[in-house]
């Protein structure tokens, strides 16, 4: 009988652990920030403030609003811009990924992203990083076949974004300003003037001396109004002479994704 006694005590601790697991798996782990820009972690959906909606993903977990998460209110009271120039500086982002490290800027209040080929391609997931280091996820990009160009889309945001200005408009030495996260260095500003145009193989590209260095491809260069003309993209070095940086017109960005100019979003 005793036999009987121990199977039956064993059965039950099997049921207890098969339940115990089930628990476990179904179990769910919540992380959001609020309005005061710290983090929660909690296994109680009643805890998660109403209307934000956690995703699950396979590179950790990301929250999202599916109404509309205003992040233009949340950092325009985190960094309220002095200026136009600190107006675009919110709407830059820094992005990372296994292509490598760079910027990219919203150009719609649906959050469309603009960036560089170059910065997202060999990649399928992008680590998106605010100014006030908030990190969003990103899965896929619509990248260019001509040039050196992506758009990515963040869903469910409600999101800064700068305004073009049609490049064609672009006086030489007209001051510039161009935006991004050199070497690590989120939203940092760098100043020059327009110093004429050029063309590289199929691409004309807006030339500055506005100093661009690594982790400033894909961001915007813009005017001293904080309208964007070009997204900054390459350098070319030379022993005899500084940087010389380099940006795509946004005209030949919004043109090869069929966006409008002269729209406002």
């Amino acid at each position: 009988m005793k036999w009987m006694a121990h199977i039956s005590l064993m059965m039950i601790l099997i049921f207890l652990s098969l339940c115990l697991r089930v628990h476990q798996s179904s179990a769910e782990i919540y992380k959001y920030q609020d309005e005061n820009g710290v983090w929660h972690i909690t296994d109680a959906p009643a805890d998660v403030p109403e209307g934000v909606e956690l995703k699950e993903t396979g590179y950790g977990r990301s929250y999202r609003n599916p109404q509309g998460y205003d992040i233009q209110k949340k950092l325009s009271k985190s960094f309220p811009p002095k200026n136009a120039i600190e107006q675009a500086r919110n709407a830059t982002v820094s992005i990372k990924s296994k292509g490598g490290d760079g910027s990219g800027f919203f150009v719609t209040e649906d959050c469309y992203i603009l960036t560089n080929k170059h910065v997202v391609e060999n990649a399928r997931m992008y680590r998106i990083h605010l100014i006030d280091g908030t990190e969003l996820i990103i899965y896929g990009a619509h990248v260019s076949t001509k040039h050196d160009l992506a758009l990515l889309k963040l869903e469910g945001f409600k999101c800064p974004f700068i305004t073009p200005l049609d490049a064609r408009q672009l006086a030489d030495g007209t001051q510039v300003y161009a935006i991004g996260s050199p070497l690590g260095l989120i939203n940092s500003v760098t100043s020059g003037i327009c110093s004429g145009r050029r063309k590289f193989g199929n691409t004309y590209y807006i030339q500055t001396n506005a100093q661009i260095s690594p982790g400033n491809s894909g961001g915007p260069l813009i005017t001293e109004d904080g309208l964007v003309v070009g997204i900054n993209t390459r350098k070319i070095v030379h022993k005899t002479a500084e940087g010389l940086g380099f940006a795509i017109p946004i005209n030949t960005a919004f043109d090869e994704f069929n966006m409008s100019l002269g729209q406002r979003y």
